[in-house]
């Protein structure tokens, strides 16, 4: 029935929203530096970029692999092999995971886009965060989330989201 399936959509939006919010809120996972990891970063890296919400800079950070492979390409005469490794990993999942995702869109839009829109909102953590705690990064600010600006960054946010509406459906 309807019902059901809207419930299913709802369930998919929540779904991706905690995968996306467990996924920004991990810290460096400190892994090593084999061949193997090099290449499933590069792999898991270029999905995350594919994928909206989730940054693929922010996923090698997670797995503790964005300083290697950054020192990797400065010092890219005696780690060219690594750069080779993550290379082939990312383009190998490109391809197949741009491919899977095709046939997602394809087969399950409305479910496909359920996930992703799920993802876009879990992955607010990580900049909610840095709002909620301005006072921490620039104690300068001395912002304070009362009721009332709370309120007002609601409204501009809902005043935000209906100008993009109304300029999608001039289009």
């Amino acid at each position: 029935t309807r019902e059901n399936q809207e419930f299913g959509y709802v369930f998919i939006i929540f779904l991706g929203a905690i995968i996306a919010f467990y996924i920004t809120g991990l810290s460096s996972l400190r892994l090593t530096h084999s061949p193997v990891m090099i290449f499933v970063s590069g792999s898991i890296a270029i999905c995350a970029m594919i994928l909206p919400g989730i940054s693929g800079s922010f996923i090698l950070l997670t797995l503790g692999q964005y300083q290697y492979m950054l020192e990797s390409i400065h010092n890219v005469s005696v780690r060219y092999l690594d750069i080779i490794i993550f290379m082939l990993g990312a383009l190998i999942s490109l391809f197949t995971f741009s491919n899977f995702l095709s046939k997602l869109f394809k087969n399950h839009e409305t479910l496909t886009f359920s996930f992703l829109i799920g993802i876009m909102l879990g992955a607010l953590r990580l900049p909610l965060s840095k709002i909620l705690f301005v006072n921490d990064i620039y104690p300068v600010l001395d912002f304070v989330w009362s009721p009332f600006n709370i309120l007002i960054t609601l409204l501009l946010g809902f005043f935000g989201f209906i100008v993009v509406f109304i300029l999608e459906m001039i289009e």
